[in-house]
């Protein structure tokens, strides 16, 4: 019994430890000079507490307390309540979220606001049913180096088949990738440098996002102008001394 008790006296002494390292954390920000509803708040996203838990909170403090705070937690972590803008892309819709507010939401997170982020885009179709056509084409985001923030969504088309054109499909995303690089990410005070590492799909989806022949057409190669050959039902390209794709061939 007594080597229990020494045990368990250890076991609260460590943990006595461990509260003082983490509380003592030099990434949390200054406390002192934060008002009431700023500390819920950096709280509520560092634990990444749900909204049901953050309502109870506040019904309690603006109860017990003097702090005038909101009543809904949307308010407090200053959500944003825009209705998502749909477009027509022949037969299906496409919603575009977009990379700046993704990231935005997403830098909220951070304690440290970082100078540069890379991100890799993400874009394949799924199908959303065995028995039905409808599928889902998604554009997520990954931001580099950082395993364990989660897959961002920047827009989703959804239709019987895939987009009926990739321009309309990329244009907004095209575009958007093209300020962010040349402008960067207005966040507070601070502009934070975003850079695109990598584009990831597999064959068909490459294909369909380069406006290319799929990979079991003649013209398949994305490498050099060979023409393939059927060879027991599959393409073979033979010619190893083709020219090179060009962009003006292109």
């Amino acid at each position: 019994l007594n080597e229990l008790e020494e045990e368990a006296d250890e076991e609260e002494s460590a943990d006595e430890d461990n509260d003082g390292a983490y509380l003592d954390d030099k990434d949390d920000p200054d406390i002192d000079q934060m008002n009431g509803e700023e500390c819920i708040r950096y709280w509520a996203l560092a634990e990444h507490t749900s909204h049901k838990s953050i309502r109870r909170l506040l019904r309690i403090l603006n109860a017990k307390t003097d702090l005038n705070l909101p009543k809904d937690p949307r308010t407090l972590l200053g959500t944003l309540r825009n209705r998502a803008t749909m477009s027509n892309i022949g037969e299906g819709k496409f919603w575009y979220h977009g990379i700046g507010h993704v990231l935005t939401k997403e830098l909220q997170k951070y304690t440290n606001v970082p100078d540069h982020l890379h991100y890799d885009i993400n874009i394949d179709g799924l199908p959303l049913h065995k028995r039905s056509k409808t599928q889902f084409w998604p554009i997520l985001l990954k931001i580099v180096g950082e395993p364990f923030l989660p897959v961002l969504i920047v827009g989703i088309y959804c239709g019987e088949s895939k987009p009926e054109s990739n321009e309309p499909f990329l244009r907004p995303l095209v575009e958007e990738i093209n300020s962010l690089q040349a402008t960067g990410l207005q966040y507070n005070d601070a502009t934070v440098k975003v850079s695109l590492r990598a584009i990831i799909a597999d064959t068909p989806a490459r294909a369909f996002l380069k406006g290319v022949q799929g990979h079991t057409g003649k013209h398949s190669c994305l490498k050099c102008c060979c023409e393939g050959v059927s060879v027991a039902q599959r393409i073979v390209f033979l010619n190893t001394d083709a020219p090179k794709r060009t962009d003006q061939g292109f």
